[in-house]
């Protein structure tokens, strides 16, 4: 296989969405859509290695790249909440063909972390790929590795059978949403978008979890095209009591932001949310429902999806420290330092604050 490297840019866009695009494995993390947005957004550098056969696109590793003059860059593979990222593989390539493209890509970013003075890289591998997770355990010297369970529900082709995937209490809370009159829309309107902020932040303050800046739901909400996400909101009497922000590419559509108001919880308009919102979703021909990952200790989260038919999926991330210095810092100091991006996993830190 004749192949050649360089980095993507706007005469390689069209080619890099047919590549994503015709694999099917490929999520939202790595759409054009995510990396122009998350560029803008993290006032980060994105640097995506492309492998190309002719010109055609067999392979990328994309990257995100955080400054920081004293300790040095932090490279992921990628950033943000849940992302996944590593080597995307074209589908047609053989066993082989795979291996020798994850090569060039993962020399290619070792070179340029040795010769940027990079502190810290770190890849996360796609829950619905297991082939780079192999290669990476045998040829990455990675020091620290750390997974997550992915959650993903396997769609049905037709939503008549939909409920039948889910277990107990799922269908008995839908039923009761439905007899609490709860109605459903679609919604693109300023004021729907705020209740969503507001109340996700209520939410996670009163669990002592960290909210999604609101910065980050306006950026969104000021795309020109709403195609790639949707609004969903639940209200009872005209008053709106939940709300859920899901994003979609390929086949499959990312539950990303739920909401609930708390004296409402009890009537289930999350539970009614999402089955409508899957219903939606096979009639639009999406063939994954994916909730994230979840940490081994959020029981409580990890059982919650469960019930909704999810299948575990795990993956992982594999991170190479080049500047010792980092195990020295606070989290506090590496979160405010690297916001949104993995550095290394805060328990091998010196001081955990």
């Amino acid at each position: 296989m004749k192949a050649t490297l360089t980095i993507l840019d706007h005469t390689n866009f069209e080619e890099y969405n047919k590549f994503v695009l015709r694999n099917h494995n490929f999520l939202w993390y790595v759409s054009l859509f995510y990396k122009n947005f998350f560029t803008e957004y993290l006032e980060a550098n994105s640097m995506y290695y492309i492998v190309l056969v002719g010109q055609k696109i067999v392979g990328c590793l994309p990257l995100f790249e955080k400054q920081n003059a004293k300790y040095g860059a932090v490279l992921n593979s990628l950033p943000f909440y849940g992302s996944n990222g590593s080597f995307l593989l074209d589908d047609c390539l053989n066993y082989k063909e795979k291996n020798e493209v994850m090569s060039m890509l993962l020399l290619e970013v070792l070179r340029y972390s040795k010769s940027k003075n990079i502190a810290a890289l770190t890849l996360i591998t796609n829950p619905l790929d297991d082939f780079s997770l192999k290669f990476l355990e045998g040829n990455f010297n990675f020091t620290f590795k750390d997974h997550r369970i992915g959650q993903l529900t396997t769609l049905p082709e037709t939503k008549e059978t939909l409920i039948q995937a889910f277990s107990n209490p799922r269908p008995r809370n839908i039923r009761k949403a439905i007899k609490s009159n709860i109605s459903i829309r679609i919604s693109n309107s300023r004021d729907d978008f705020d209740f969503l902020i507001k109340t996700h932040q209520e939410n996670m303050h009163s669990i002592g979890g960290k909210s999604k800046d609101a910065s980050f739901f306006n950026l969104i909400y000021k795309q020109e095209t709403k195609a790639r996400y949707k609004l969903y909101v639940a209200e009872i009497d005209g008053k709106k009591v939940a709300a859920l922000l899901l994003f979609y590419f390929n086949q499959t559509v990312e539950y990303f932001t739920p909401c609930t108001l708390n004296e409402f919880r009890n009537l289930q308009p999350s539970s009614l949310l999402i089955y409508e919102a899957m219903k939606d979703a096979i009639d639009d021909g999406y063939s994954y429902w994916n909730w994230g990952g979840t940490w081994e200790e959020q029981k409580g989260v990890y059982d919650f999806k469960k019930k909704w038919g999810a299948i575990d999926k795990k993956y992982y991330y594999y991170t190479k420290v080049f500047n010792k210095d980092l195990k020295e810092l606070s989290s506090d100091f590496l979160l405010n330092s690297y916001p949104y991006f993995y550095t290394i996993p805060f328990k091998y830190l010196k001081y955990k604050s």
